[in-house]
Parts: C-alpha cells; sequence; structure tokens
C-alpha cells in the first residue's frame, strides 16, 4: 500500500483539476421566483380597429424600468438553481418589474397572441434583488421586444426569449452572471385570474397571480461550496502528512 504522504498530493492534484472543469464548464442557470402579481389595462388604439388593446404591467406601479422597489412587484421568495442544484435562495427585498406593451385582442374562448413591441427602450422584465436599495437595484434587467401570451380560459401562460442585446443589466447574487451571448427565456404562469373582464370576444381586463422562471446559461458554474470544504480538509492532511515525514 503507497504510504498517505504519496496518496494525498495525487488526489489533490485530481481535486485542484476538477475544481479548473467545474468553474468554467456551462451550466445552466434558473431564477424561479413565487408571488408574480400581473394587470392587463386596455385601453382605445387606433391601430387596432375593431379589436381590444392592452398592456400587462406589474401590480406595484405602471410606470417602472428604473431598478426601483416602488414602481416593482414585491415577491414572496426566489430560489437559483445551478443545473436544478440550489445555489441560494432569496426571501425579502425582492422585486419583479415588468412592462409588455401593446398585447391585442387576447380572445374569450381562449387562444395564442403575440405581443406587438416594446418601443420603450431599456424595459421588459426586471428582477431586483438588492436589500434596502431604493434605486438601480437590478439582479437582472431584460430588454424583451415581444412575448407570447397563451390562455385557454382558465390559465395564461406567457413566455418570451432574448439574447445578448437583451441584457440591461446584470448584478446576480450569488457570485453568478449569465453568458449575455446565449439565450435568455422568460417563462410566467398565472393559475390565479381575477377581475376578469370581456366585451364577449376579447380579455378587457383581469389581475393575474402566479409563478415564474428565467432560464439561461451561466459563465462560469461556481464551485460549490462543500468542494471547497472538501478540498481544505484535503490540503490540511498534506499538511500533516509532510510534517510526519520530515520528522
Amino acid at each position: 500500500m503507497k504510504p498517505l504522504s504519496i496518496l494525498i498530493p495525487g488526489v489533490t492534484v485530481a481535486l485542484l483539476a476538477s475544481f479548473g472543469t467545474i468553474g468554467v464548464q456551462a451550466a445552466q442557470l434558473q431564477i424561479k421566483f413565487k408571488g408574480v402579481d400581473l394587470e392587463y389595462f386596455t385601453f382605445a388604439d387606433a391601430n387596432n380597429p375593431g379589436g381590444v388593446s392592452g398592456d400587462i404591467v406589474d401590480a406595484g406601479a405602471f410606470a417602472g424600468g428604473s431598478g426601483s422597489p416602488v414602481d416593482a412587484d414585491s415577491l414572496s421568495d426566489m430560489d437559483f438553481l445551478v443545473d436544478g442544484a440550489s445555489a441560494g435562495t432569496l426571501a425579502s427585498d425582492i422585486y419583479l418589474d415588468t412592462f409588455i406593451q401593446d398585447m391585442w385582442n387576447i380572445p374569450v374562448a381562449g387562444g395564442t397572441v403575440q405581443s406587438h413591441g416594446n418601443t420603450f427602450s431599456g424595459f421588459g422584465f426586471d428582477l431586483l434583488t438588492k436589500p434596502g436599495c431604493v434605486s438601480n437595484c437590478w439582479g437582472l434587467g431584460l430588454d424583451i421586444d415581444t412575448v407570447q401570451v397563451n390562455y385557454n380560459g382558465s390559465e395564461i401562460s406567457i413566455q418570451a426569449s432574448g439574447a445578448a442585446t437583451g441584457v440591461f443589466q446584470q448584478m446576480l447574487p450569488f457570485g453568478l452572471e449569465l453568458d449575455a451571448s446565449k439565450p435568455i427565456t422568460f417563462d410566467f404562469t398565472g393559475t390565479s385570474i381575477s377581475n376578469r373582464s370581456d366585451n364577449g370576444v376579447y380579455l378587457t381586463g383581469f389581475n393575474l397571480a402566479g409563478t415564474g422562471t428565467i432560464t439561461g446559461t451561466l459563465v462560469s458554474a461556481p464551485v460549490p461550496a462543500a468542494v471547497w470544504l472538501f478540498g481544505s480538509g484535503l490540503f490540511g492532511l498534506v499538511a500533516v502528512a509532510r510534517k510526519r515525514t520530515n520528522t
């Protein structure tokens, strides 16, 4: 059997190699959040004669896009998952600030419609994650032009996607950073619809509560804390083994 002083350095080298692999490999990040509240405001629009035009915004305020919690919807919790494993959770000072412009003609009977573009540059889906912050509080700011809304008569889901030009701000917690050159998607599922109104053909208003997920690729995957602790223990054993060899 090989002595401990030989085995441990070999294991340490292998562990260091795995550190390098973990640190540079592409990994998927999912940001899951609960407590989303949205509203659908409708108005007359000459570009949509005979139809119903409206905007979908967070319940915090119609205004937004400045990274201020005052204009955003407070969330209940936010989970960060790297390849399905938890990288951290936030349960306070978390908000969603969103604006979906020109969502036309959502059929009462159900169907899929796409928004007609967001002319307000710098605003789409913003996650605010900085504790005690009052402005410029972005964890992630996404500029997303169009979204798709699916309505089946009882549930509404919203999907959108963006890429490099869509990342307006990025200051995520837990040392996470999304790769802006790869697709970033937003999914929202609303299972609780209230204050629903319609004109017999199209929806004319509603409030929507549910959950959301933002998915993208990390620039690099963070090394789990448990791996670092294991590595520290090995280095300690190496030091002891070397001391015994020297004595």
